[in-house]
């Protein structure tokens, strides 16, 4: 696709009008210098100096016109493209938090993204372009195939593992976005962990939606047929007995969000098995309640990770929360190499988790 070059310009002026100038200037100087030469008048060094010197005035103060002319034309252009990719960042946004908000896709809302992502292209930069066609992509491959009857009603509930997929996605476009309006000069830090903070927030406040706690029936089949883990029931049904075995105590609830664990003896929750991640291998997501940081839970936090870094297919994260006046340990446990040893030792490591939480 070919495009018409610009012309080339010195100091707001084209070289052609630049020259026209200097070719009237040397014209009017030998015209004139032949004139006075017939009338017997020496003055063509004067005529030669009051030309260049009327030039040199008015070419300058011409190129500062042009170049204040130019300057306020493209002041104005800039704040136009501006706010017109603001709305178009925005609109685009909006659809995809609406998705995010009540955790389903509907049919009107992928034409919309649609219909927004091609007002996009005109005016979105590269990485905001590319971060909403993901977004759109993962929707449109999750998406039922609609059939005469639907009558554009079809509708698909996200999974704990779309959601957060799509979370991200939609937080990688904000932050292309901001990059994209220039944004990202200021002081406003939009890195991993500060996406990986918001991802955990909105997690938990699905998590005290009203409802969300709210015990199901069917306990450990009702939870498996809601989430659609049927593969994996016999791999669950075998740590939470580990759970249990290990620590008398400990009572699981099913709920729509987890399966938590309460150790009844002590009176709170000591462990929660969330949901099963496809993104990086199939990976059983749980959690430990949050600790207060201080020397004594800085220990028990050591005494966890030694016992964890033992197990293949097991790993433990830590991160700070509330402020850095809390921490939170979460277990990432790959559904393939859930042996025998590592469900007792993972039994053992939930009820490490209750005894040292006990002490104050």
């Amino acid at each position: 696709m070919a495009f018409r070059s610009k012309s080339r310009r010195i100091g707001g002026v084209s070289l052609t009008t630049l020259f026209g100038i200097l070719l009237i200037s040397f014209c009017a100087f030998f015209g004139f210098r032949t004139l006075f030469s017939d009338l017997n008048q020496n003055i063509g060094v004067e005529a030669l100096a009051a030309a260049f010197g009327a030039l040199f005035v008015l070419l300058p103060t011409k190129i500062l016109m042009d170049q204040e002319n130019d300057n306020k034309v493209e002041g104005e252009k800039r704040t136009a493209v501006f706010n017109l990719s603001l709305g178009s960042y925005r609109k685009l946004t909006q659809v995809m938090f609406k998705v995010l908000l009540d955790e389903k896709i509907e049919e009107q809302e992928l034409q919309d993204l649609r219909k927004e992502f091609y007002d996009l292209m005109i005016l979105g930069s590269d990485g905001a372009i590319k971060s909403a066609l993901d977004f759109i992509e993962i929707c449109t491959e999750k998406f039922p195939e609609s059939d005469a009857t639907s009558k554009g009603q079809n509708v698909l509930n996200l999974s704990e593992d779309d959601y957060e997929n799509l979370l991200e996605h939609a937080l990688l476009f904000v932050g292309e976005a901001r990059a994209g309006l220039k944004l990202s000069d200021d002081d406003f830090e939009w890195d991993d962990e500060r996406i990986q903070r918001i991802i955990d927030m909105s997690r938990k406040v699905t998590t005290k939606q009203s409802g969300a706690r709210q015990e199901i029936s069917g306990k450990l089949d009702g939870w498996i047929k809601l989430r659609s883990y049927d593969e994996y029931k016999d791999v669950i049904s075998s740590l939470i007995e580990a759970i249990k075995n290990q620590n008398p105590s400990a009572q699981e609830k099913y709920t729509k969000s987890t399966i938590s664990f309460s150790d009844i003896k002590r009176g709170r929750n000591v462990f929660y098995i969330d949901y099963i991640s496809k993104k990086n291998g199939h990976k059983l997501k749980c959690a430990f309640p949050s600790l207060l940081i201080n020397e004594q839970n800085e220990k028990l936090k050591t005494k966890i990770e030694k016992q964890i870094e033992v197990l293949d297919g097991v790993t433990v994260n830590s991160r700070k929360t509330g402020d850095n006046q809390n921490m939170q340990l979460r277990l990432d446990i790959e559904m393939g190499k859930l042996t025998e040893d590592n469900l007792l030792l993972i039994g053992n490591v939930v009820l490490l988790f209750a005894e040292g939480f006990e002490k104050k």
